[in-house]
C-alpha cells in the first residue's frame, strides 16, 4: 500500500509525538511488570483550568494529566491493545 505525502507527515508527527516514557509504562503493565500506579502524560491547559474553576470553584492550574495502571489495563481489555 502505498501513502499520500499528507498521510506521511501525519504519520511522522504521529511518531514524533510519541513519548518513549509512556511507552514504557505500558508496555511495562501489558508484560506484567511492576510499576509506579501512573505516568505524566501532560499538564492541563490554563484554558481548561480556567473553565474548570469557572464550572467548578476549584483552582486546577498547574495539574498534571495521568495515565495510569487501571486506565491502561481497561483500554487493552475493552479496545484491544492497537
Amino acid at each position: 500500500m502505498k501513502h499520500t505525502e499528507e498521510e506521511i507527515v501525519v504519520m511522522k508527527e504521529y511518531h514524533n509525538a510519541t513519548d518513549s516514557e509512556v511507552i514504557a509504562f505500558v508496555e511495562d503493565i501489558l508484560t506484567g511488570r511492576e510499576v509506579i500506579n501512573y505516568v505524566t502524560v501532560a499538564f492541563l491547559s490554563s484554558r481548561a483550568a480556567i473553565k474548570i474553576k469557572q464550572l467548578t470553584g476549584k483552582n486546577v492550574a498547574g495539574n498534571r494529566v495521568v495515565l495510569d495502571i487501571n486506565a491502561v489495563k481497561h483500554i487493552a481489555n475493552r479496545h484491544g491493545i492497537n
